[in-house]
């Protein structure tokens, strides 16, 4: 058993502040969620121009979330091989984020505006397959998260860690993969789906940090 003490519960606030910062800038800009709808995806690159500062801070508050769940997953006294292999996931999905991000920063937008400027089949053909593999290595990103979910729930419900909620993170990790499924092989009403089966397994991480931000006995 170990007292969680002010340095420990770091690791909680910036799961809260990270999920805070994602939500806000989600919540910034039109959705662009079906990897199959090329051209109208491009088409809203073109249009939003906080592209680059808003994906930036995107950056920042995956950075902070997937950082303070490893962080907080380290805590627990049993260090247990199935929570070893849920920090790796996390800290596995915030590599693939950061990889995604550059491209969605660095090389998507001058795509787009070179699209604007001249008809070049090449040119075009980059912009969509960069377009397409971005936003399913995002998807890929985001499956291994839910799984270092479900591990977490399976840990939490065998150790009895009733305070964290471990059946909620089980199913809702279980509900995040399956619309990404639904989204990658059926893609419709994918802005219903999406938000739809990624919210409870997100509200779950929040309130996994504000235990740990406020608790203050023992793991």
């Amino acid at each position: 058993m170990i007292p969680l003490n002010s340095s420990h519960r770091i690791w909680g606030l910036l799961v809260i502040v990270g999920g805070t910062v994602i939500t806000a800038e989600l919540l910034s800009h039109p959705p662009i969620l079906d990897p199959w709808h090329v051209a109208g995806g491009l088409n809203r690159i073109a249009a939003f121009h906080t592209w680059k500062p808003l994906h930036m801070v995107l950056a920042l508050g995956l950075a902070m979330w997937l950082m303070g769940l490893a962080g907080c997953t380290c805590l627990f006294s049993r260090s247990l091989h199935i929570l070893r292999v849920a920090v790796s996931l996390f800290v596995g999905s915030l590599a693939k984020w950061l990889l995604i991000l550059s491209a969605q920063i660095g090389v998507l937008p001058i795509l787009v505006k070179r699209m604007q400027v001249h008809e070049d089949y090449t040119l075009t053909l980059l912009g969509e397959i960069t377009f397409t593999s971005t936003l399913i290595a995002s998807y890929a990103a985001m499956t291994l998260v839910w799984l270092a979910t479900i591990l977490v729930g399976s840990y939490l419900h065998e150790t009895d860690q009733s305070i964290f909620f471990p059946r909620w993170a089980f199913w809702a990790g279980w509900l995040g993969i399956a619309g990404i499924t639904a989204i990658l092989v059926l893609p419709v009403n994918v802005d219903i789906v999406a938000p739809l089966t990624s919210a409870p397994s997100f509200l779950w991480s929040m309130v996994y940090g504000w235990r740990f931000a406020c608790k203050t006995t023992t793991l």
